[in-house]
């Protein structure tokens, strides 16, 4: 759970692609350092963004920051980059531009979430195949916005934390143990 400086609060003088993507960033690369103590394998890192934090996972993969050893924080010079992101029901689908070199994606909303969200990943998963980036998504029937993984969630819509499961699986990213 990242607890990021918020650019849309009344009076923020915060930005989303500034501050906000900077401690998202930061968060990553807080991981790598401690990946060894707290069992990570920071080549598999991803990230898993609900509405604005979809948008910041999109912006964290479309704007990657590598390693650095030029910076004097040690935690700066390690590598800031996505194994994997899964945005479900991001703000912001509209300034997706996915790149053939972007890291795989996952994306899951309800149709009767916004429009901007419902259509705009629609679009956004229309974009990653013209540019052969890879890329999933489920579009359920219901569900409105900020499903998320609250509890007594019934018929399909349940099953999509399964779904992403499933997608990290085919991707190689969960060990193959754990995988169904």
């Amino acid at each position: 759970m990242l607890k990021h400086r918020l650019a849309r609060e009344p009076g923020s003088t915060y930005t989303i692609a500034g501050n906000a993507l900077d401690d998202t960033r930061r968060a990553l690369r807080l991981i790598r350092a401690h990946a060894v103590e707290w069992h990570v394998d920071p080549a598999r890192l991803g990230a898993v963004g609900f509405s604005a934090g979809g948008e910041l996972v999109a912006l964290a993969a479309m704007h990657p920051a590598g390693a650095d050893a030029a910076v004097a924080d040690p935690i700066d010079r390690l590598d800031g980059r996505l194994a994997f992101q899964a945005l479900i029901y991001p703000g912001g689908s509209a300034d997706i531009v996915p790149a053939k070199d972007a890291p795989p994606l996952f994306m899951a909303c309800s149709a009767n979430d916004r429009q901007d969200i419902a259509e705009g990943l629609a679009e956004v998963y229309l974009k990653c195949k013209k540019v052969g980036a890879s890329a999933e998504l489920h579009i359920y029937a219901s569900g409105g916005h900020g499903f998320g993984l609250r509890p007594g969630m019934t018929g399909e819509l349940a099953g999509w934390p399964e779904r992403m499961v499933e997608w990290l699986a085919s991707q190689k990213l969960l060990e193959a143990a754990a995988a169904k």
